[in-house]
């Protein structure tokens, strides 16, 4: 980012090309936060089921999203797969939200949010509008940057600036909910 900004927005290629890498790294970066933000939870409420059987609302929500097939219940004590008991239904479960999360998540806009929080009981109006808004736009915008070529898209500096300073602003109180839903598992 230049030191000064042009009043009338008048940079060379190389100041555009910054902004272009500090766009696609500024996404990125947010994209790690909430992925990792996220497996921190659902790994703190593994760890609690497994180490002292305590279940928590991340641990439910992580079976409740659960997308894959159970096992049927057994007919009786001694069928085939009996052994599936509910600790190998929640490694399932465990298992395939870690590996969709850091395998298959592929931005910030409101989809991959509600797929990276919703399965560990983070509830949708806790999620501010304007945050999603702002998130969707700036998906949107490094997209547009990550697949056309510099020429299509000019971003002044001032203006890359001021969407991550705003979308900071609003993660900064969905960080504090979160932390303190972390902290609430026990």
């Amino acid at each position: 980012m230049p030191r000064n900004f042009s009043p009338i927005g008048a940079y060379n290629d190389t100041v555009y090309e910054k902004v272009r890498a500090y766009t696609v790294l500024s996404h990125a970066e947010m994209e790690y936060y909430f992925e990792e933000t996220a497996l921190s939870i659902a790994q703190k409420a593994y760890s609690k089921w497994t180490n002292h059987q305590k279940a928590s609302t991340p641990l439910l929500a992580l079976v409740a999203y659960y997308t894959g097939q159970y096992p049927a219940i057994p007919d009786s004590h001694t069928a085939n797969r009996v052994s599936e008991d509910i600790n190998a239904r929640i490694n399932k479960a465990y298992s395939e939200y870690n590996s969709l999360i850091r395998g298959n998540n592929h931005g910030i806009k409101e989809k991959n949010l509600l797929n990276i929080f919703l399965p560990i009981g983070i509830q949708v109006s806790e999620f501010d509008e304007n945050m999603l808004i702002a998130l969707n736009n700036f998906g949107a915008v490094r997209g547009r940057i990550a697949h056309s070529t510099r020429t299509s898209q000019l971003i002044s500096p001032s203006d890359a600036l001021n969407d991550v300073n705003n979308i900071m602003a609003y993660i900064d109180p969905f960080d504090s909910m979160l932390s303190a839903y972390k902290k609430s598992i026990r």
